[in-house]
């Protein structure tokens, strides 16, 4: 995380986000997003544990490079406390510019000797010193490029006292260590998308991606005042508060929080000479209804039904779709009898994925990512598939759409449909994520399919 955290912290927030990090370590490295418990912080100190967990989750793996070296042993045979205070305190020496060193290596000692044991705070305050002595300066006028004393910033980078990384000549295991991803990911990517592919997806996974809005056909977007034109027509890059995100939000249905590349598939639907007036479409994997409220601006005389498995997500998708006329949000068990006698003319399979191509807004999906994990997501994609299938009308279309680069889940699985349900490729399409600020594009894949 870089310079933007706040300047004045007191110690509820670093106390937070230390035992924040405790409970990860315990689990690592299959961690999920958790809220910090924030009782009784100021709400300057709860910014700062959340500014800290991000960067903890975002830079794990180059945290506990740097602080391997400095140990006597590894971290991860450290009790889980001790590995939290350490990751939190070097979190903030190397990445948050901002904050003093003697106040972070301070805290961190007391941390230790409260949350472990009295004699872990010489320990703290030894490995934490010689951490800070690491980091001579943070370069924000100039891009990273990778070099063995150099770390990436949001733009720029972390310029490290010496050369503490693996030579780039060792190139995945310098990408791992620079960018906090596991070495088996970085090799899959190379081997998919090449060592400039594999460095843009690792590159983004440790930006702060920016919030983009997505607005209503024909929207001014230099008329507001609170973002910025993003290069993709029709999207804004957020600069205001959240309050008054909310209230542009509320101006119109169709406005919704959506990075580029996620409005990519629906957009793809557009030119569907197939689909009739009055057509039948299905999101049967709706989540919020982001893309189920892209849908319904896009084929505004079609009759969109959209369902979410998961509880929370329905209740949520219900609020999302208020005031849009010709969407249905209704449970999964009744969308089969909803869809039998007509049949669906667009099924829009949204379906869960590795999230390999959102790694900068999901950190800790990159550490659970693994050949096991990949083959049992894979076979709920096919099961997802496979009881759609049914409900589609003769001639339909498939839009099958991730937030992930595999090719396993992505090119594979649209061939496999094809070949599996007797259909035909249209068209797909792979972003991989880059840029930055108004040029910033998450990673996805789709593939519209003609049955």
């Amino acid at each position: 995380m870089p310079s933007s955290a706040p300047a004045s912290p007191t110690s509820g927030g670093r106390a937070a986000a230390a035992r924040a990090a405790a409970n990860a370590a315990g689990q690592f490295p299959d961690i999920f997003p958790a809220p910090i418990p924030d009782g009784g912080l100021s709400a300057l100190d709860a910014r700062l544990a959340m500014a800290i967990h991000r960067t903890v989750l975002q830079r794990w793996l180059t945290l506990e490079y740097l602080l391997d070296g400095r140990l006597n042993k590894p971290m991860d045979r450290l009790e889980p406390a001790m590995r939290g205070v350490l990751l939190t305190a070097a979190a903030q020496l190397v990445f948050m510019d901002r904050l003093p060193v003697h106040a972070v290596v301070h805290e961190s000692v007391s941390l230790a000797r409260r949350m472990v044991r009295p004699a872990a705070a010489g320990l703290a305050n030894a490995v934490l010193r010689r951490i800070s002595e690491a980091v001579d300066k943070h370069i924000t006028d100039q891009p990273w490029s990778p070099a063995a004393d150099r770390l990436p910033l949001d733009f720029g980078f972390v310029q490290l006292t010496k050369p503490e990384l693996p030579a780039i000549t060792q190139f995945t295991e310098h990408l791992a260590a620079a960018t906090s991803h596991p070495e088996h990911l970085i090799e899959r990517w190379v081997q998919a998308h090449g060592q400039a592919g594999a460095l843009a997806i690792a590159r983004h996974g440790v930006v702060n991606a920016p919030t983009v809005v997505a607005t209503e056909p024909g929207f001014d977007t230099t008329s507001c005042p609170d973002g910025r034109s993003h290069e993709l027509p029709g999207s804004l890059v957020w600069d205001g508060s959240h309050s008054a995100m909310i209230a542009f939000l509320a101006g119109h249905p169709a406005r919704r929080v959506q990075d580029p590349t996620a409005t990519l598939p629906v957009a793809a639907t557009s030119a569907l000479n197939a689909l009739p007036k009055n057509a039948l479409i299905a999101d049967l994997c709706a989540g919020r209804g982001t893309k189920t409220r892209q849908l319904a601006v896009t084929h505004p005389n079609a009759r969109i039904l959209a369902t979410d498995t998961d509880p929370d997500r329905l209740a949520d998708l219900r609020t999302a779709c208020r005031g849009l006329a010709n969407v249905q949000v209704m449970p999964a068990y009744d969308i089969d009898a909803a869809c039998r006698d007509e049949g669906i003319d667009l099924l829009l399979l949204d379906v869960p994925c590795s999230n390999t191509g959102v790694l900068g807004r999901r950190p800790e999906a990159r550490y659970r990512f693994g050949i096991d994990t990949l083959g049992a997501l894979t076979a709920i994609q096919r099961r997802i598939v496979e009881r759609a299938i049914p409900l589609m009308k003769r001639g339909g279309h498939i839009l099958y759409s991730t937030c992930s680069v595999e090719p396993e889940e992505n090119q594979q699985q649209a061939r496999w449909l094809c070949e599996r349900f007797g259909a035909e490729l249209a068209d797909e399409n792979l972003t991989l994520p880059g840029g930055h600020d108004r040029t910033s594009r998450d990673g996805g894949y789709y593939a519209l399919i003609r049955g």
